[in-house]
This record gives structure tokens, sequence and C-alpha cells, in this order.
């Protein structure tokens, strides 16, 4: 199940890529600006200042504008775009398809796909396999954007289709990362470890989030991962651009208040990471 494909991105991997948005994670990120991908069920996003009152939403459900509890049948009836749905099924075959519409941007730009979310490692394991030994056979690239959070039989078999693997690190402290994600890192960092010693190609994904892992917690971060075959991290600073995404899906948003780090204090959590080694470190992407 997915919740939107975004074509022509610059971010979430090399060259020019489609990124693909799976419905459905294991993890609660109070800071995460996806929250219609947590749930694995569809959601319906309600527009109220849209709403024109015309009805038909109630004639094809029974339930009124503010009685929505997300079926989906309202979605392709309102003419006026109070409501919009996230997550539709679909198959390998059909997913596939349409990443390769793209192919002549991946070929110029050496890009690709990217399986992001929510999680696209806690989809169905046949259904992940076989869409990424398509994409294989037709010559697109593929990376996935992973929380850790699945066991690790879910990555001993996507391995064999050897795509890129953009690897969430959180922090380092297990209370810390409990507290704001509701999920303990010990799994995370054992499939960390564990991708690294099988040869795969790892790169990390730090989102540094302001007030939470922004100051010591970067150089404990740093120096963990400093032991392992890595080379890569991209520093990603918090940003609230889907904030409003809570509200829209009838969520209650997290209690927390956070910020965006200073580009002073990102350049120096930049410093901490390459004193480890790392070779490549960038702000973003």
């Amino acid at each position: 199940m997915i919740t939107n494909i975004q074509r022509y991105g610059i971010h979430d991997g090399g060259g020019i890529r489609t990124v693909v948005f799976f419905k459905g994670c294991p993890l609660r990120c109070k800071w995460c600006h996806n929250p219609e991908t947590q749930s694995f069920k569809p959601q319906t996003a309600v527009y109220p200042e849209r709403c024109a009152g015309c009805g038909a939403c109630k004639a094809v459900c029974g339930k009124t504008q503010d009685e929505c509890g997300g079926c989906g049948r309202c979605w392709d009836v309102c003419v006026y775009g109070a409501r919009e749905g996230a997550g539709r099924g679909i198959s390998p075959e059909e997913l596939a398809n349409l990443i390769a519409k793209d192919m002549t941007f991946y070929t110029y730009s050496e890009g690709g796909a990217t399986l992001s979310g929510g999680e696209p490692m806690a989809q169905d394991t046949a259904f992940l396999c076989e869409l990424l030994a398509r994409l294989r056979n037709m010559g697109i690239d593929a990376a996935i954007d992973t929380c850790g959070a699945v066991p690790w039989e879910r990555f001993e078999a996507a391995l064999p289709f050897a795509p890129v693997f953009l690897y969430d690190f959180k922090t380092l402290d297990p209370a810390l990362h409990k507290a704001f994600t509701g999920h303990d890192n010990a799994l995370i960092l054992d499939n960390l470890k564990r991708l690294c010693e099988a040869g795969a190609n790892v790169k990390l994904r730090v989102p540094v989030i302001g007030g939470v892992n922004d100051v010591d917690e970067q150089r404990r971060m740093a120096e963990y991962a400093g032991n392992l075959p890595l080379s890569e991290v991209a520093l990603l600073p918090y940003h609230n651009t889907g904030s409003h995404k809570w509200r829209r899906f009838g969520m209650a948003a997290p209690d927390c208040e956070f910020c965006t780090p200073s580009k002073e204090r990102m350049d120096e959590i930049t410093g901490i990471w390459e004193k480890q080694g790392f070779n490549s470190v960038s702000i973003g992407g």
C-alpha cells in the first residue's frame, strides 16, 4: 500500500529519482513529517475550508464531512478536494511500470528509484522482493530508505537484489530513542551491524532534531558509527513542513516542540562526523 509517488526527486539517493512512499511504519517518531504513512490502513485527509456542503460524500458512505472515518469511498466523488486519500493498493508489476516511465532521466543522471515511507521493509516481503527484482531486470537502481526496525530476515531477503540502504540513525541512547519513537533501538543497531558485515551498500541518514540529539549525542553517534565500515552520512536538519498533516488526518499531534539547528550548529556537527573518518558528510539529501 502506497500513499504517494514523487517524481523528479533530487534527494533520497543520487541523480534524479522517483520516490515511492509506502504506508505503514513500526515507529512513531514525534517529529515525523509524513504521519499519514504511519498506519498500515487507508486514511482520509479532511479540508473543511474546501467543503461546499454538496452532500456527495454522505451519498456514497453515509457520513458527512465532520463524521469522516477514512473508508475511502468519498475520495473520488468530492469535486472540491475537501477529502483526499492516503493509501491505495498496488501490484509489484504496476509499480515497477510506473517507476520505469522516467527511465530516460535515470540514465541521464545516474538516478533511479527510492522506496521510502513509512517503512518499505515492513511491507510484504514477497512483494518487496518481486518489485526489486523487476527494477533490477529493467536496469533501474533501487535504494531503500529504512528505519531498520524490522526482523533481520526481511533485510536478508532483500540483499540478493543489492539495493542501496539509506539507513536512519536517530540516536544511540536506547531510552531517548524509545521516548521519541516508541521503540528502542536494539534491533535497529543490530540490523545496521549485520548489513555492514554482509557487505551491503549502507549510507547513514541522521535526522538532527534540535533539543533531542543535536548536542553531545551527535558525538556519541559518530564515534559508534565510526567503528563500522561506512563512509557516507547525510545530516538532515529538522523541519516542520508536515506539521499540518496531523490535524488533516484527524491524528493527535505530539506534545513536543522541536527546533531546526542553526547553520553554525550543523557545521559543527559536520566536523564531528568528519573527525570520525567519514569522508562524505552532507547536509540534507
